[in-house]
């Protein structure tokens, strides 16, 4: 008699179930409960990342916090779907022996979570539906494919002992190094008061009832701090970029944590000395972007020896 550990199969289920618990909780929140939540981190955030908040008048600090509480609520969106989908993948992995039946399972599920907590959010006092945060999600969704297949492909070429034309393993790293040349740079352009502009326009409730002097003190004051947070948001990409360019590279996991750590390093440190930036911040953001992608590497790893182990592995009784 064959036993495919059906009680393990089962228990994967756990973590995807207990992360939904978390969303579904951060949705039964109130806007103002969850407003308040989500600009208190936000300021904790750029006081780390930004020592431009962390000097400004408070005033100033209210108007950086209110445009990019935006940006802030749907890039928490989008991670909150980015691990759910991983989380499920891992879940359905012993059910589904096709990757692509898998991927498709996943991504239904997840986009039936996301319209439900949707839903959901329409019975709560001050919040709405829309199904523009549904794309928001699923655009999570997307970028945690994007990663986890990037990273299959590479475990097939390796265990293939294949060789990839050196273009196509430095790609990611090209890709970090443009984002490195340009967006520090849009803060320093003519172009970047009109766009700061529309930000505020956008954004701040208050911003009609200024006057042009007003209007000039908000914009002067902001933008050092938009600067420093484009700046630490290049040298998370750059940290995540580095691993997955070491990953093309068929370097073993530890050795590329390594060598990721110290190559984002030099980098932080030639973008504050060019756009006259702390560096503090960058150090702090290049190391979180490498722990994403070590993080994302190794649960790709794990759910490929999760499966092989529940698919394969067998006794008698």
């Amino acid at each position: 008699m064959t036993n495919h550990f059906p009680l393990a199969r089962f228990l994967l289920w756990i973590p995807p179930l207990l992360w939904y618990r978390i969303i579904w909780g951060f949705s039964a929140q109130t806007a103002s409960a969850s407003g308040k939540v989500s600009d208190g981190l936000l300021h904790r955030i750029l006081r780390v990342l930004s020592p431009a908040y962390a000097r400004s008048e408070a005033d100033i600090q209210g108007a950086a916090v209110e445009v990019l509480s935006f940006f802030e609520r749907k890039a928490a969106h989008m991670f909150l779907y980015f691990l759910l989908v991983i989380l499920l993948l891992a879940a359905l992995a012993p059910f589904a022996r096709n990757i692509l039946h898998r991927s498709a399972a996943a991504g239904v599920f997840c986009a039936v979570l996301a319209a439900l907590d949707e839903i959901h959010q329409t019975f709560i006092p001050g919040r709405s539906g829309a199904a523009r945060d549904v794309a928001v999600d699923l655009a999570g969704a997307a970028i945690a494919y994007g990663i986890w297949f990037l990273l299959r492909w590479v475990g097939v070429i390796r265990r293939d002992r294949r060789r990839l034309p050196a273009i196509r393993t430095w790609m990611p790293a090209g890709i970090g190094l443009l984002s490195a040349c340009i967006l520090p740079h849009l803060t320093q352009s003519t172009f970047g008061h009109p766009v700061f502009e529309s930000l505020c326009q956008r954004f701040l409730e208050n911003w009609e009832t200024l006057d042009a002097a007003g209007k000039t003190a908000v914009l002067e004051g902001i933008s050092p701090v938009m600067r420093e947070m484009l700046y630490a948001g290049t040298a998370g990409l750059l940290g995540l970029m580095a691993i997955l360019t070491l990953a093309m590279r068929r370097w073993p996991l530890p050795r590329s944590i390594i060598a990721a750590v110290s190559a984002v390093t030099l980098a932080a440190v030639c973008l504050a000395v060019l756009h006259s930036c702390c560096l503090i911040p960058g150090l702090l953001a290049a190391a979180t972007g490498v722990l994403l992608g070590s993080m994302v590497w190794a649960g790709c790893i794990l759910i490929v020896k999760g499966r092989a182990l529940l698919l394969h592995k067998e006794f008698r009784t």
